[in-house]
């Protein structure tokens, strides 16, 4: 009886423990996301700077699409993957900051609805949305020319076993699409920017630009609270 009071105090003690540092967890990474820790890192960038790394990388990705379509002979596997790689990023940056499962599990055939919809996927398109909470895409007609030219001129050249619209060199789906992302960003502007910090910048930006009824449509489309661009709009 004593030794089942033991284990019993024992395991209420690793509970308390198990709190605490949870609490402790949750305490540091509000402080690293907090605004001024981010800027004071370096690493609060501006929709202008993420535009950069698109127009930086847009001569290397269109001399790739011109040789598939001219020259496939001469194209490499490296520019082939790095086609993949801006595609990716161009999604995150120009159509929507959504999580990168979403864009994991975009398939050619909802591209092909899409434009029968007027450019949007709503996410009960997604077979997996139920799993992973998927985002609802709009795509502008600029967008959809962008991916159309990539899966028309780059994607037969990867010859993808798989009916998704981002595939690696392997020829199945891509799963490291958050990486992608942060790599090219940083290797531009020097700056670390996943896709949760771009939501927030995208809500500090439209706090300051948009209506409070356009702002907290932006934050319900994002799935991301308002508070983050409150508090960093107040510090102006």
């Amino acid at each position: 009886m004593v030794h089942l009071w033991g284990l019993s105090c024992t395991e209420t003690y690793l509970k308390k423990a198990r709190k605490t540092i949870s609490k402790m967890m949750r305490l540091q990474w509000i402080n690293e996301l907090d605004i001024d820790t981010i800027e004071c890192k370096g690493h609060w960038a501006t929709l202008e700077e993420l535009l950069e790394v698109l127009a930086c990388y847009l001569p290397r990705y269109d001399n790739a699409l011109k040789k598939c379509k001219d020259k496939p002979a001469t194209v490499s596997p490296l520019e082939l993957s790095f086609g993949t790689k801006y595609l990716a990023v161009y999604l995150f940056i120009k159509v929507k900051g959504s999580r990168p499962m979403t864009y994991q599990f975009l398939t050619v055939e909802m591209l092909r609805t899409a434009k029968t919809n007027g450019g949007l996927i709503d996410l009960k398109m997604f077979k997996t949305a139920g799993k992973y909470g998927f985002d609802s895409l709009f795509f502008t007609d600029t967008s959809m020319q962008v991916l159309d030219s990539c899966i028309e001129h780059i994607h037969p050249h990867l010859k993808p076993t798989c009916e998704y619209v981002l595939v690696t060199r392997n020829v199945g789906q891509h799963n490291k699409l958050g990486e992608l992302m942060s790599k090219l960003v940083f290797d531009t502007i020097g700056k670390y920017v996943h896709q949760t910090r771009y939501r927030q910048i995208v809500e500090t930006v439209s706090s300051k630009k948009l209506s409070s009824n356009a702002q907290g449509t932006i934050s319900e489309d994002q799935k991301h609270s308002s508070v983050v661009a409150r508090v960093h709009y107040q510090k102006q």
